[in-house]
């Protein structure tokens, strides 16, 4: 039986040129979930469902293509969730990448907190990974991606850190 990194690596293969098959594999994550972690995800579908409107996550074959960048961002999440899902099912193997470990700490034990971290450091490394390919975007849809990482990290921080999003305002505001 091949690892969970592999495992999740052929099920993201799958949908790499179906868009709509992307966001299916994202909503399963959350809708085929016991307990409190399928009440998660709301943000995160919305978001998709936005992309998908836009184009960006069209195969590279499409008229138009879609967004290299945007897809790789995407499919780094949709992996990490993927091979999380497998390790905490069955509890065995070691994950490719901390994400994947962050993502396995949500399925365990859910918490907003919880979410916004392994979501946010899947969607960081995978910005970080192809900052090569950001590079070959139009400036305005690379403004667009620093608008849509901004926005994901203010609000993580204004959860788990209200003082430090929000700097130096007097405590009666808070």
């Amino acid at each position: 039986m091949a690892d969970a990194a592999s495992r999740a690596e052929q099920r993201v293969a799958r949908v790499r040129d179906d868009a709509a098959g992307r966001y299916v594999l994202a909503r399963e994550f959350y809708r085929l979930a016991t307990g409190p972690r399928h009440q998660y995800g709301t943000a995160e579908l919305s978001f998709m469902r936005w992309s998908l409107a836009r184009g960006v996550l069209a195969p590279e074959t499409a008229d138009p293509p879609g967004s290299p960048w945007w897809r790789a961002v995407n499919e780094r999440l949709l992996r990490d969730k993927a091979e999380a899902h497998l390790l905490a099912a069955e509890a065995t193997g070691t994950a490719s990448a901390h994400s994947v470990e962050l993502w396995v700490d949500f399925i365990r034990t859910p918490g907003p907190g919880r979410w916004y971290r392994a979501h946010n450091a899947s969607i960081v490394a995978g910005y970080l990974r192809h900052e090569d390919v950001a590079a070959a975007e139009q400036q305005v849809e690379r403004f667009m991606m620093n608008v849509a990482l901004l926005r994901v990290l203010f609000t993580h921080a204004m959860l788990v850190q209200p003082r430090l999003a929000l700097g130096g305002w007097p405590p009666w505001v808070l």
